[in-house]
């Protein structure tokens, strides 16, 4: 039997099969694709991402492959109504990366491979009955967990009996443009005529309008004067916007992750990135529950906050779509104000992927310190050690094993005045303060309560 099937075969699933193989998890990911999708739909990789891959060895390879996006600049009725600028954000990648997205699946494949774990395609599954994956050909498929990484008509979430809740609209369209292009962030362009949204690709252009896409180039021409002329539409499509998610995540032994969970508008890419963010969080806690380290409610806790996290997600690109397309005069004006009195830091952080309500990324004394923030590039000062507490990293102030804190850390330590830290496996921090509560905090994580 399998420790792992995941239903899937897109970054997402990529991801997570690579991740729990380096692990030794035992991992099959069944894909009904032939071969990979040539389509770059999706075009950006947040920066929170990024740094999330690292483990799997290809983040530096993306980093020199793409071409950053380090914000966003609204335009209203051709005047600059505000800026977001990420690369004034304290991490180590603080931008979003134009990467089409076969390449990005080509390299999360390559790392699962080389991690161990087996990549199956042109395999259709038609049922899940845990603990069986039944196939369209050949026999069942046995494994200790069944993940659904197949999209939105997930046949592992109609197993469930769950469905996607929320609403979807119409009305946009893209096109990948060949382009001589300077732009370094995207631009949002708003008239009362329409909406048009330019986005810097490594190789051009990706533009967004309210129009059919053999009207796009004619839209841009009138909404944005300044706008190159294409040399070549490489690529164009209508979609629908989506808010749309799973009220359930898991049951029992299957769950679910990305688009089988959740759907979201273009605006920001948060779609595809907010996935992978669910198999990085999922990818620690099953390793843990695999190799017994963990309670089984450890996986609750992976359905309880990535379900919240994307929920926020779906409910901040949905409204930046309906505010961006927004006509009246006074509805106009009123996104105008909001947007200029959006906190910069809130709004790139957003940008890039990193949760801004934890926060994810503050600059307390000079890094990210406070519990649900990710720990980043964490130097240990004198008199501090560092070890491994049941798969957990605790970092404490002490001489001996009992991690008594006898004095606090020197003023503009990372990590303020606590005495303990404990390091989630994915780098987030678990807790911080007194040594004494060290243990709890152990038992909380673990036992999937914090």
């Amino acid at each position: 039997m399998l420790d792992v099937a995941i239903v899937g075969g897109g970054p997402v699933g990529l991801a997570l099969a690579g991740l729990l193989a380096q692990q030794g998890a035992e991992v099959q990911v069944l894909e009904a694709r032939a071969a990979p999708d040539p389509r770059p739909r999706a075009s950006h990789v947040h920066g929170a991402v990024l740094e999330g891959l690292r483990p799997l060895g290809c983040t530096e390879a993306l980093l020199s492959r793409g071409r950053p996006s380090d914000g966003a600049r609204l335009v209203q009725d051709g005047r600059l109504i505000t800026e977001v600028r990420t690369r004034d954000l304290p991490v180590r990648i603080p931008y979003s990366l134009a990467l089409p997205q076969p390449e990005l699946e080509e390299a999360l494949e390559a790392a699962a491979t080389a991690a161990g774990a087996r990549v199956r395609r042109g395999v259709r599954v038609v049922g899940v009955s845990p603990p069986s994956v039944t196939l369209e050909a050949g026999p069942p498929l046995d494994a200790r967990f069944i993940v659904g990484c197949d999209g939105a008509e997930s046949v592992v979430r109609e197993a469930m009996g769950t469905r996607l809740r929320g609403i979807t609209r119409d009305g946009l369209s893209l096109a990948d443009v060949r382009v001589a292009s300077t732009l370094s962030a995207a631009e949002l362009h708003t008239q009362a005529s329409g909406l048009a949204i330019r986005l810097p690709l490594r190789d051009g252009e990706r533009w967004v309008a309210e129009c059919p896409p053999e009207a796009l180039t004619a839209t841009f021409a009138r909404l944005v004067p300044d706008a190159p002329t294409p040399d070549e539409v490489l690529w164009a499509s209508p979609f629908r916007v989506h808010a749309r998610w799973a009220p359930v995540w898991r049951r029992g032994p299957v769950l679910l992750a990305g688009d089988a969970a959740h759907l979201h508008s273009p605006v920001g890419g948060h779609g595809m990135n907010t996935g992978l963010l669910d198999a990085m969080d999922l990818a620690w806690k099953l390793s843990m529950v695999l190799q017994g380290r963990a309670d089984d409610h450890l996986l609750d806790s992976y359905a309880r906050t990535r379900r919240r996290a994307a929920r926020w997600s779906v409910a901040g690109a949905w409204a930046a779509t309906v505010g961006l397309r927004m006509r009246p005069a006074p509805l106009r004006w009123l996104r105008g104000a909001v947007a200029s009195r959006v906190p910069q830091g809130w709004a790139a952080a957003w940008a890039i992927g990193w949760d801004v309500r934890a926060p994810a990324i503050e600059r307390a004394r000079g890094g990210a310190s406070r519990a649900g923030s990710r720990a980043l590039d964490v130097r240990l000062g004198a008199g501090w050690m560092l070890d491994e507490v049941r798969g957990l990293t605790l970092l404490g102030d002490g001489d001996g094993p009992a991690w008594l804190a006898r004095r606090p850390l020197p003023d503009g330590h990372p990590f303020g005045d606590a005495r303990s830290v404990l390091l989630r496996p994915d780098g987030f921090v678990a807790y911080r303060g007194p040594a004494a509560g060290a243990a709890d905090a152990v038992d909380r994580v673990l036992g999937g309560l914090a």
